[in-house]
C-alpha cells in the first residue's frame, strides 16, 4: 500500500453475496526531523534534559508516545526509552538522559510518534565529553577605568552558541560571581565576556568562569586591573620646533 503524508487509507472486508464493511483506518505521518540539540555537550553526573528542535512531531502531546536514544561508541547498542519525554509542540521536544552514558561517546535521539517506530535517528549528536576548562585570556591588564573585553581560551566549550549558558566572573579569592555585560561564543576554545562596569578596589584581579550545557568550567587565569597612569606637568613645556628635545 502506498500513501503520502497526511492521507488516510480505509481498509474494508468483503464477503461474497454480501455487504462490504469497514476493517479500520491507515494513515500516514510525516517523518520526525532534527535541527538542532541544547545542550549538544556535556558530562552528565546526575540525569540531565536535552532539548530537542526540528518538526513533525506530532500536534500534540498524546501523539508523542515515547523519545528514545541510542548511545554509539559504547559497549551496547540499540534503543533505550529516555528516562523521561515531554512534547512542547510539534517542533520540540525534551529527553532526560541518565549519567551512566560513558566519556567519549555520542547520543542520537529517535522520537516516536503515534506510535509508529523505526524512523530515522537524529543526524545531529550529543557529544559525552570532559568537563570544560578555562586557561589564558586577552588582555591580561587593563585600567581600572575601563569595562574591558576580554577574550578567554580554554577546552571543551562546546559545540555551537547555544552550548555556552553563562559566563561569570569574581574577584580572585572571593565568592560572589558576577555575569559578564554580555558574552560571546566563538568555538569550543574561545569564548568572549564584557566586563559590566568597573567598580573594583584598585589593584585587584578577577578570574572567569563558564557554564557550557549544565557543567562549570575552572577557573581561568586571572585579569589584573591596575591604575591608570596620570600627568601632573612635563618640563620644559615650551621649546624650538626644529630640534629633537627631551
Amino acid at each position: 500500500v502506498h500513501g503520502s503524508a497526511g492521507d488516510t487509507i480505509q481498509f474494508l472486508v468483503g464477503v461474497t453475496n454480501q455487504n462490504s464493511s469497514s476493517f479500520g483506518n491507515l494513515t500516514y505521518i510525516q517523518i520526525p526531523t532534527y535541527s538542532k540539540l541544547v545542550p549538544s555537550v556535556g558530562k552528565p553526573t546526575t540525569s540531565v534534559w536535552v532539548d530537542i528542535t526540528g518538526a513533525n512531531f506530532g500536534s500534540s502531546a498524546t501523539q508523542l508516545t515515547v523519545i528514545q536514544f541510542t548511545v554509539s561508541g559504547a559497549m551496547t547498542a540499540g534503543l533505550t526509552n529516555c528516562l523521561s519525554s515531554q512534547w512542547v509542540s510539534s517542533t520540540y521536544v525534551r529527553c532526560q538522559i541518565p549519567a551512566t552514558i560513558p566519556l567519549n561517546s555520542f547520543v542520537q535521539f529517535l522520537a516516536v510518534v503515534e506510535g509508529v517506530y523505526g524512523g530515522p535517528v537524529s543526524s545531529i549528536l550529543f557529544s559525552v565529553t570532559d568537563d570544560p576548562t578555562l586557561s589564558g585570556i586577552t588582555p591580561s591588564v587593563a585600567f581600572n577605568t575601563t569595562s574591558p573585553t576580554v577574550n578567554i581560551s580554554g577546552v571543551s566549550l562546546g559545540l555551537q552558541a547555544e552550548d555556552l549558558n553563562q559566563l561569570r566572573y569574581r574577584v580572585v579569592g572571593g565568592s560572589t560571581l558576577t555575569p559578564c555585560a554580555s558574552f560571546t561564543w566563538f568555538s569550543s576554545s574561545l569564548v568572549q565576556c564584557k566586563v559590566a562596569s568597573n567598580s573594583f578596589v584598585q589593584p585587584t584581579q578577577i578570574e572567569f568562569i563558564a557554564t557550557i550545557g549544565y557543567r562549570d568550567s575552572t577557573y581561568s587565569s586571572p585579569l589584573s586591573f591596575r591604575k591608570q597612569p596620570t600627568f601632573d606637568r612635563i618640563i620644559p613645556s615650551i621649546g624650538p620646533a626644529t630640534t629633537a628635545i627631551w
